[in-house]
């Protein structure tokens, strides 16, 4: 399965100055924890293996990688969704967003993308990203020990606080490389059942992603 992901920044693909140009592979070295968690998703969905989930770069906005409210724009998004060549049509493009506070955003999204021929998936992280790694409290005590704790449901964190915690737990600030190292490390050890189980927007993902 070919899939592309766009995603509001670095905190989920990765920050890796060399990028090949759009449609070219990723290699498993410039994956991301965002790739990460949705190659498990499609793993629990459909029961295809990460190794034959194949991640390519995506198509650009004005000659950069789209980020932040690149993705909630209808005219970029709908832009990055084109493809001009069929053939070069991924088998499937994630948009992962943070929900920020905004119940409607998936459904906002999906409407704005509706009628355009790519296989589209709207994952809405709720309220962001961070709340997803730090969802599986097996990995995050694998990665950074017992005393990093989260007693209640991620998605009941208040805005940016998933993102405060994992900061605090990491030592580092969050751009840093350590806390690079240490995103992609809690991706790799989450259970994409126990994140289904933790999280209902990335149950939801799941949902979505099932068999057509």
């Amino acid at each position: 399965m070919r899939v592309v992901l766009y995603a509001e920044g670095s905190g989920e693909v990765g920050a890796g100055a060399l990028r090949p140009a759009p449609g070219r592979l990723l290699v498993e070295e410039l994956l991301g924890p965002g790739h990460i968690l949705i190659s498990g998703a499609i793993t629990l969905a459909r029961g295809i293996p990460h190794e034959g989930i194949h991640f390519e770069q995506p198509l650009r906005t004005r000659g950069r990688l789209a980020k932040g409210s690149d993705l909630i724009s209808r005219t970029t998004l709908r832009q990055l969704l084109t493809w001009a060549d069929p053939a070069r049509r991924p088998d499937l493009a994630v948009v992962l967003v943070d929900a920020d506070g905004d119940s409607s955003r998936r459904r906002t999204l999906l409407a704005e993308t509706n009628a355009l021929p790519v296989t589209k998936i709207i994952a809405v992280a709720v309220e962001e990203f961070e709340a997803w790694l730090v969802a599986d409290q097996k990995a995050v005590a694998e990665v950074l020990g017992s005393k990093a704790r989260l007693d209640d449901r991620p998605e009941k964190l208040p805005r940016r606080e998933a993102k405060r915690l994992l900061a605090s737990w990491c030592g580092q600030p969050d751009e840093s490389r350590s806390g690079e190292m240490i995103r992609l490390s809690l991706a790799r050890h989450a259970d994409p059942s126990r994140l289904r189980a933790r999280s209902a927007s990335y149950a939801q993902l799941v949902e979505d992603l099932g068999p057509t």
